[in-house]
């Protein structure tokens, strides 16, 4: 019966830390927001962020600090250019495509921001070191890709990102 109780908590365990959909914003980085945080449209206008139009059931933000460089208009949405050094949050279905919105890809293209401490000047081997210390797997098809669950993030040298995996229950088709 012992032995039945403690296999039964360490499978809690393993399935209540495997199917958290929840990440902390780590300490060292200097974005606002992080995977799963839940701003509001109106809060990130009032605050001066620029909606980005092109995504398909999800809406982009840029950072309030970053100038866009043109615009090109159609006959619905006037599309916003993206300066060469910005901040951007996808915001869209978190966990799943169809609940309720929250950060599912962030952009980096600006090389003084910082994601876990690194940057995109970061030497490579001090971004695998760091990301193996914080329990990321590095991909063994594509340098600077590293998974943790359905969080994804890639350091390169002109970009970084940070995606969640969302899933789609009602195989919505955009």
């Amino acid at each position: 019966m012992k032995r039945f109780k403690i296999a039964f908590l360490l499978l809690s365990f393993f399935c209540l830390t495997a199917c958290n959909t929840t990440y902390t914003k780590p300490n060292d980085t200097d974005l606002e927001y992080w995977i799963s945080d839940r701003p509001s449209r109106e809060l990130l206008l009032e605050k001066g962020y620029k909606i980005i139009y092109g995504w398909m059931g999800a809406t982009e933000y840029l950072a309030p600090q970053y100038e866009v460089v043109g615009e090109i208009y159609d006959n619905e949405y006037n599309y916003l250019n993206k300066p060469k050094e910005y901040v951007s949050y996808v915001i869209g279905g978190y966990p799943d495509c169809s609940d309720e919105s929250g950060v599912i890809h962030v952009i980096v293209t600006d090389p003084k921001i910082r994601v876990y401490g690194l940057t995109m000047e970061s030497e490579q081997a001090i971004i695998d070191g760091k990301m193996k210390e914080l329990g990321f797997k590095q991909d063994s098809k594509y340098v600077g890709k590293y998974t943790k669950g359905r969080l994804i993030v890639r350091i390169g040298s002109a970009e970084i990102s940070v995606d969640f995996q969302t899933t789609n229950r009602e195989h919505i088709v955009y």
